[in-house]
């Protein structure tokens, strides 16, 4: 039983090794304009919702 939860956690540390390790390929930059759209549209949702479209980034 031990044996199975600790191949369990070596296969999802594996994993997420695989995956930081993509990501390490991406510049940082596309990082941050990814961010910053994301809050853009955040604030546009944000100002729908709340009726306030005039102050709205993204028309």
């Amino acid at each position: 039983m031990k044996d199975q939860i600790f191949m369990k956690q070596s296969e999802i540390l594996v994993g997420l090794g695989r995956l930081f390790t993509l990501l390490s390929l991406f510049p940082t930059w596309f990082f941050s304009i990814i961010g910053i759209a994301l809050f853009l549209v955040g604030v546009n949702e944000i100002s729908k919702a709340t009726g306030e479209a005039e102050y709205s980034t993204i028309s």
